[in-house]
């Protein structure tokens, strides 16, 4: 039996927590005990239930940001010590720089989700994000088993001198799956959206990273208006603004944050998505394996999603809402059928959550083995 310990800050509900919970959800049991540690007090949306509903031990240090500069450490390799797990697996710069100034010793293993000098700058600003990201980058040197989400986070770590392996996110294909005629009815029925329009779908944080005023022009200047609708779903620091420059287009609708995104891509013809920077995301993974063809910002990841099958999706411009508007209507004339297939192929062929579980249990077994063979 091998243990994996995973550290993470929390289980916050988000995409890094979703993909530790699909890839933790298909382990076998046979061969793996997975038990969490948090660094931090779970928030109000943790998924925490949901792990221990697997029979996942899940534990907490309880600290603070502040609490774990002073006393995280030692906690932490007391935590680890007394448990001896046979492979650490971190998520996140926090954890991340635990495990690697800590935990030597170990098999660590850390999942890269993001290009750090791409998404700190964009989150925190330049004066406090660069500083984070150096550090990011310097505890991934220090960790034995660095692994990129992406083709693309792979190639940027290593222009920083991190080696990763890559093992692409996946997403649930049994979820997330091409709906029936009548659940696309069903769908747009409880949504209140017109049942016989081309429906556009955006899933993302209202962030400038996301770009979500790009979308609301772009599909404003495009001459689908009086035959389709736009759906931005989330919420984040630019919701106001967007929410003020959306009521100019009575064809674009901003419900926010929601518990669910199924039904919304339920509804949906389309996915849109205009970020300046990923590392895989799941929304667009989501949105191919329901069977959507998607419209995405020209930026690497994306391309690491739609090189995988042909087919499946348009790229525009990031920032250009005029190209957006191209993209969105060569998407409106296209033979959506056959985008649809070449979108879900892209996902049951490759990126699901069973292909991703499977290539870290791979990894876990090899990593268990070197350490056998060191003691």
């Amino acid at each position: 039996m091998i243990s994996v310990c995973y550290v993470v800050s929390t289980l916050e509900r988000s995409g890094p927590t979703n993909q530790l919970f699909d890839t933790v959800s298909r382990l076998d049991r046979d061969r793996f005990a997975p038990s969490v540690l948090t660094l931090s007090p779970e928030p109000d949306d943790s998924l925490r239930p949901k792990f221990r509903d697997l029979g996942v031990d899940v534990s907490s240090l309880g600290l603070s940001r502040l609490d774990g500069f002073l006393r995280g450490r030692s906690a932490i390799r007391s935590f680890v010590a007394d448990r001896d797990p046979d492979v650490v697996h971190s998520h996140g710069v926090r954890a991340d720089f635990l495990s690697a100034t800590q935990l030597a010793g170990y098999e660590r293993v850390s999942t890269i989700h993001n290009y750090p000098y791409d998404d700190y700058p964009r989150l925190y600003g330049r004066l406090k994000g660069i500083p984070i990201a150096w550090l990011h980058c310097y505890s991934l040197r220090r960790l034995d088993h660095p692994v990129a989400c992406s083709p693309t986070v792979e190639r940027q770590m290593a222009t920083h001198g991190v080696a990763a392996d890559c093992i692409p996110n996946g997403v649930d294909a049994e979820r997330y799956s091409p709906p029936s005629r009548e659940r696309v009815a069903e769908a747009r029925r409880s949504l209140d959206l017109p049942p016989d329009e081309t429906v556009f779908v955006s899933v993302g944080a209202f962030i400038e990273r996301k770009d979500p005023e790009t979308v609301i022009r772009g599909f404003s200047e495009s001459g689908l208006g009086d035959s389709a609708t736009l759906v931005m779903v989330s919420d984040g620091p630019l919701f106001d603004r967007c929410r003020d420059l959306a009521r100019r287009d009575e064809s674009i609708r901003l419900p926010g944050r929601v518990e669910e995104v199924g039904p919304y891509l339920d509804a949906a013809d389309c996915f849109v998505s205009a970020s300046h920077a990923e590392g895989l995301p799941l929304a667009v993974l989501e949105a191919l394996s329901t069977g959507l063809p998607v419209c995405l910002s020209d930026i690497g990841p994306h391309h690491d999603l739609l090189d995988v099958r042909s087919g499946a999706g348009v790229t525009f411009e990031p920032g250009s809402p005029s190209a957006l508007a191209t993209a969105i209507e060569s998407i409106d004339d296209a033979d959506r059928d056959a985008m649809a297939t070449a979108a879900r192929e892209t996902v049951t062929e490759e990126l699901s959550a069973g292909r991703m579980a499977e290539r870290y249990q791979r990894l876990y077994e090899r990593v268990a083995e070197s350490r056998s063979s060191v003691e």
